[in-house]
């Protein structure tokens, strides 16, 4: 490196909260400890020091910095509504688009940015499929940018409504079609939205349970359907409910389905039974449905912010911690609950609707 020094600070501030780090003093300064990880930091003195002739190249650059704003770079379906597009929509809504020189879109992106903000120009939107950090640094030293991910953790309804819109867009004729036919079919009602999950954060006797729930709402509700919602490794377990359930019951199976695809299926049901996750975003954020949110202890403590965060929300009804019980450690882990609480608080909420 010859005789050359260089002083390299990076910052986090919200708020009265910054993080600064130093790598030439091997010292962090934290006053938000949710984001004192050194890994990220002995990352960065890593690359810079790896990647020494392409940082000094972009260090003694004279051209101005490319404002570069990031979009789903974060693996979860539920900030990428909440805060990636929220936060383009915050400057869409405001006029800075035209500040931004780069929309660089990672390998999370849920829902096509493109379709949701036509009005950027498609050479601002920069594609970055996944790769690894290294290779992403380089990229961004390259591309001169000075990046940053902005964010807006307040969901309106114009919001969601553009969202839906989107949404409904992408959808065939024929799916569109048939959900306006569910919708005007008299026969039909009510339409249940219930969310599987099975790799983590899982109910563990939910085949039983999901089973005992629909047949009893079925001695009162007649007609009632069920959508079921989930990835794709949820399939046995819609097998086996199927296998429990009254035959006559309606039922769809949209396990596996685009994502947009959901989004509209959930603006049709009448209600919903969702762990607290990527379901009960689509139900309640996106499409404003009553219905019940369960989940382990640890996530259930959501419920403490969830209707916070947008514009006349309607509040799922939550479990209470004392009706579930964990199965190991954890904030991901399985859990244990009374089919029964949920069926009660189903039975509450269309009792309500009539």
């Amino acid at each position: 490196m010859g005789k050359e020094v260089f002083y390299i600070a990076v910052g986090r501030f919200t708020g009265e909260k910054v993080s600064l780090y130093f790598p030439k003093l091997k010292l962090v300064i934290c006053y938000d400890e949710g984001h004192a990880n050194p890994k990220i930091y002995h990352n960065l003195a890593t690359y810079i020091v790896t990647y020494f002739d392409d940082v000094s190249e972009y260090l003694n650059k004279s051209d101005k910095r490319k404002l570069t704003s990031l979009i789903g770079f974060v693996k979860n379906l539920g900030h990428y509504f909440w805060q990636d597009l929220n936060g383009i929509y915050y400057l869409s809504k405001n006029s800075l688009l035209e500040k931004i020189d780069y929309f660089t879109v990672g390998p999370y992106e849920y829902l096509e940015f493109a379709s949701v903000f036509p009005e950027i120009p498609a050479n601002k939107i920069l594609k970055l499929e996944e790769t690894s950090e290294a290779e992403m640094f380089r990229f961004f030293l390259k591309k001169n940018s000075f990046c940053f991910r902005i964010t807006d953790n307040f969901i309106t309804n114009n919001y969601t409504e553009n969202i839906r819109r989107v949404a409904w867009e992408k959808c065939s004729p024929e799916l569109t079609k048939n959900l306006t036919d569910i919708k005007e079919n008299q026969k039909i009602y009510p339409l249940i939205w219930v969310n599987l999950r099975n790799h983590n954060k899982s109910w563990i006797s939910q085949v039983k349970g999901y089973a005992n729930i629909v047949n009893k709402l079925r001695e009162d509700y007649p007609n009632i359907c069920i959508v079921f919602d989930g990835w794709i490794d949820c399939q046995n377990i819609f097998n086996k409910i199927i296998n429990q359930l009254n035959p006559e019951i309606k039922v769809y199976n949209t396990l596996g389905c685009p994502l947009h695809e959901s989004i509209v299926w959930g603006n049709y049901i009448d209600t919903y039974i969702a762990i607290v996750g990527s379901g009960l975003v689509i139900t309640s954020w996106l499409n404003d449905k009553p219905g019940v949110a369960y989940a382990n202890r640890g996530h259930l403590k959501q419920k403490n912010f969830w209707s916070k965060v947008k514009e006349k929300a309607i509040e799922p009804d939550f479990l209470d911690f004392d009706d579930v019980s964990n199965a190991g450690g954890g904030g991901w882990c399985d859990f244990q609950l009374d089919w029964q609480v949920i069926y009660q608080k189903m039975f509450n909420i269309l009792a309500s609707k009539k």
